[in-house]
């Protein structure tokens, strides 16, 4: 230890793998949602906490791709549940 009682040992960085799963699952959550029509609100809510997500899982090259699909499902998800929506207040 040194004079300020720290022992000099690094802390272990945090884990962010599964950050990739979980975005993605939130993703395909999202999209089945979405297409439900019924919950394409509660679809678009899921697609923007599965954005960020994968935009967290972005900033680590282990979980880049994982991150790139969350948001590419997210986008999806709230494209798709905007239609619903439109379709059924228009009709």
């Amino acid at each position: 230890m040194d004079e300020s009682g720290r022992s000099g040992v690094k802390p272990p960085d945090v884990d962010v793998r599964p950050l990739g799963p979980l975005a993605v699952g939130a993703g395909v959550v999202a999209v089945v949602l979405a297409l439900t029509g019924f919950y394409a609100v509660l679809g678009v809510v899921v697609a923007l906490v599965a954005s960020g997500l994968g935009l967290l899982a972005r900033t680590e090259p282990r979980t880049r791709r994982a991150g790139t699909l969350a948001v590419g499902l997210a986008v999806a998800a709230a494209a798709v549940a905007v239609v619903w929506l439109v379709l059924t207040l228009a009709g």
